[in-house]
């Protein structure tokens, strides 16, 4: 590299898009942490319900279901994360130069997308769970009690 080059990369202005580049990089590192773990605790959880209804089936005989509610944990799950995010991260950001403002962009953007990830993921869950029967044992675990029989957009946005 000469000097020349040197100096062309140092005097290059600091742009918003490069500010919300390097925002959305420091939020990137832990990719697979901050969408793995809250599937990673759902399908743990998930487990837990299919065979806690599969036992309480096969000893008692009834075929009815039940609403388990424990999607809810994926939501708190996210939140926490992003409560992290503001608490430990933020303060980072800010000590290397990036603005509250751009921050902020920069998360809200990235809360966007994986929103969407999430919401298209869970919507293909809960239509995989009407077509099973409720995994076969009656359990709604991915049905929110108004979303039953909603057109697919619509689940998606209220996810």
């Amino acid at each position: 590299m000469t000097t020349a080059a040197a100096v062309a990369e140092v005097d290059r202005p600091v742009t918003t898009g490069s500010r919300l580049a390097a925002v959305l990089r420091m939020n990137l590192v832990d990719a697979r942490n901050r969408v793995g773990i809250p599937w990673a605790i759902l399908a743990l959880i998930f487990a837990i319900n299919l065979a806690i209804f599969w036992a309480v089936q096969a000893g008692v005989g009834s075929t009815d279901g039940g609403i388990t509610g424990a999607l809810t944990a994926m939501f708190f799950i996210v939140g926490s994360q992003y409560l992290i995010t503001m608490t430990q991260v933020m303060p980072f950001a800010l000590s290397l130069g990036i603005t509250r403002r751009h921050f902020y962009t920069g998360v809200l953007s990235l809360l966007a997308v994986e929103t969407l990830l999430h919401s298209v993921l869970l919507t293909v869950l809960l239509e995989i769970e009407g077509a099973t029967g409720g995994w076969g044992v009656g359990m709604q675990f991915f049905a929110v009690g108004f979303l039953s029989g909603q057109s697919v957009l619509l689940t998606v946005l209220c996810y």
